[in-house]
């Protein structure tokens, strides 16, 4: 075990007004400076913002299935009853409306599965503007709060305890 010690001062003093606005405006500056040339790229949202037509493109993609089995059925339906003598009867109408009644729910679900999507979509569009809007107050305000510091310094000598 042994010892080693040394006195130690130290003294501090708040910023003034213009020493905080004169590292405030070293560090905008500074930043400036490094971004001489730099080529911004610009936000782009989705489609220019286009969320009709993002929202039917979703719908076409979960309807275009269910479109050709109700093609292929209604055939299937009008094919079976011609087959039995039926087709010019009160049933065909009946048969196709029975057809368009199974497929009801599933092309709501797609139509509301495609505005969820939508609505989640524009509103994370809109968060992201939004902060990219404020990211460079922020930024700035970081400087800003860098400066309100305390110029510290420290002279002599500290005491300390080693544990060998």
């Amino acid at each position: 075990m042994g010892a080693s010690g040394s006195k130690q001062s130290s003294s501090s003093k708040p910023l003034t007004g213009k020493e905080r606005k004169d590292i405030f405006d070293y560090g905008t500056d500074s930043v400036m400076e490094a971004l001489k040339g730099f080529a911004f790229p610009q936000y782009q949202g989705l489609g220019g913002g286009d969320f009709n037509r993002l929202e039917k493109s979703i719908t076409d993609s979960r309807t275009a299935p269910l479109k050709a089995f109700e093609v292929d059925e209604r055939k299937r339906v009008d094919q079976n009853l011609a087959d039995r003598g039926l087709w010019a009867s009160g049933l065909t109408e009946q048969a196709q409306g029975d057809v368009t009644k199974s497929l009801a729910p599933q092309y709501a679900g797609a139509g509301a599965d495609a505005a969820t999507q939508r609505y989640a979509l524009e509103a994370q569009q809109r968060d992201v503007e939004f902060q990219n809007k404020w990211a460079p107050l922020n930024y700035l305000s970081g400087i800003w709060n860098g400066t309100g510091g305390v110029v510290s310094n420290s002279k002599g000598n500290s005491w300390g305890l080693n544990i060998l």
